[in-house]
């Protein structure tokens, strides 16, 4: 007994259920009204959105590395959450942990009638598999815009990614990659005379250019989706590299007692120069686990079979089979290729994805 909350049993727990109990032992006693803990008790069903979106992350970030004492460590912290999120449901919705996992295991019982139910397909069908996906998930959804379950939550890439992705499916894409590489110089032709009117001190003048940067920013991730690319990984990889390079370089002039301020550009520009150099092996190996998650990710989607156009409100592009999940970038909806290619409409909307033609995303 500690401060009057009971302690929760000690560990190591024998099973999962044991585990499981002992956890939310735990989290009771922080939840106590009485020699809880105070900041426990202020949290709310609001307040934890962050915590969720960080240890998630983390998680990730941890199973990229591969390092097992990581991912027991983080995948640890996201299951306290999780159940932690069960009280503070209990208290507000009146639902708590147990309904939210019969809702998850139903949902899926549900989706899965091929294991656990009369539907028969092959072994290794992955094209039956993902159209009977569909096929029950669209049944299960209201029926809702192409985009309405595109979270609003979704890093920008990802979600900018997202929404291309489900406009392509209902047929409003660009035709090539041609297209949208074209459609990437257009934008920073754009980006460019705004930078050239001079007028970036006037809130006007601010405002055009942010919307400029927008779309220079969303064609190119348009321009990795349709090359099979996600920009958010590729972002990542690349703010991974710029991290390792900096402090490769940091580390050159602490040993001879100096900091970055205290050198010339010049100077800096060579460290660069010579951390790129020095670290290429590194960053290479440092990738592959980013380029292999990019490699299964793609095989996957290549399985996948067109969606029925019959109806496509609720489509949903199901490469991790996640509710809001699907990981990769994306281009601006309906973005218009200004140097029109034959074959294009003239309507300033793109043509569906030619007979033959790899489906988007």
């Amino acid at each position: 007994m500690s401060r009057g909350v009971p302690l929760p049993p000690a560990g190591p727990s024998p099973d999962e259920a044991s585990a499981l109990a002992r956890l939310e032992s735990l989290i009771d006693g922080l939840l106590a009204p009485v020699g809880g803990c105070p900041w426990d008790r202020k949290q709310t069903t609001a307040t934890v959105t962050e915590d969720f979106l960080e240890e998630v992350y983390e998680l990730r970030q941890a199973l990229l590395e591969d390092s097992g004492p990581s991912v027991l460590e983080e995948a640890g912290d996201l299951a306290f959450l999780l159940v932690f999120l069960g009280r503070l449901t209990q208290k507000k919705y009146s639902f708590g942990l147990a309904e939210i996992l019969d809702a998850a295991t139903d949902k899926m019982l549900v989706r899965h009638p091929h294991v656990f139910g009369e539907v028969e397909i092959g072994a290794d069908d992955m094209d039956s598999f993902f159209k009977l996906w569909h096929k029950l998930k669209r049944q299960s959804k209201p029926k809702t815009g192409v985009l309405a379950s595109v979270p609003t939550a979704l890093p920008a890439l990802t979600r900018c990614h997202r929404l291309s992705q489900k406009a392509g499916r209902a047929g409003f894409d660009f035709p090539s990659v041609a297209s949208v590489r074209r459609q990437v110089d257009a934008e920073l032709s754009e980006l460019d005379a705004e930078l050239a009117a001079g007028d970036l001190d006037t809130e006007a003048g601010k405002e055009r250019l942010f919307h400029e940067i927008g779309d220079v920013l969303c064609s190119v991730a348009n321009l990795a989706r349709l090359c099979g690319v996600s920009s958010e990984k590729a972002l990542d990889a690349c703010n991974r590299r710029f991290i390792s390079r900096f402090e490769h370089m940091e580390a050159d002039l602490s040993s001879r007692g100096l900091t970055p301020e205290e050198v010339s550009a010049d100077e800096l520009e060579r460290l660069w120069d010579l951390a790129k150099i020095a670290l290429a092996a590194e960053t290479a190996k440092s990738d592959e686990a980013f380029q292999a998650e990019e490699a299964a990710e793609s095989e996957l989607i290549k399985k996948e079979p067109a969606l029925e156009n019959d109806n496509p409100i609720s489509q949903d592009a199901s490469g991790n089979m996640a509710e809001a999940a699907e990981d990769a970038p994306a281009e601006r909806p309906g973005a218009v290729d200004k140097n029109a290619e034959a074959g294009e409409t003239g309507s300033g909307k793109p043509l569906k994805p030619a007979a033959g033609q790899q489906e988007p995303r």
